[in-house]
C-alpha cells in the first residue's frame, strides 16, 4: 500500500467522522438560537397581550 492510498483513506475517514460532527454542532447551535429567540418572542408577545388585556379592564 502506497502513501497516497493511506492519505486517501485518512481523508475519507476525516470526511466521514469530522464533518458530520461539525454539522451536528452547527445544527444544535442553530436549534438552540431558534429556541431562545422563540422564547423571547413569546415572552414579549405575552407581555404586550397582558398589558393590553389589563388596560382594557
Amino acid at each position: 500500500m502506497g502513501q497516497d492510498d493511506l492519505a486517501n483513506k485518512l481523508e475519507n475517514i476525516k470526511v466521514k467522522i469530522i464533518r458530520p460532527r461539525i454539522e451536528k454542532r452547527l445544527i444544535f447551535k442553530l436549534a438552540g438560537n431558534l429556541i431562545v429567540n422563540g422564547c423571547d418572542f413569546f415572552k414579549q408577545m405575552t407581555d404586550s397581550q397582558a398589558h393590553n388585556a389589563t388596560r382594557n379592564i
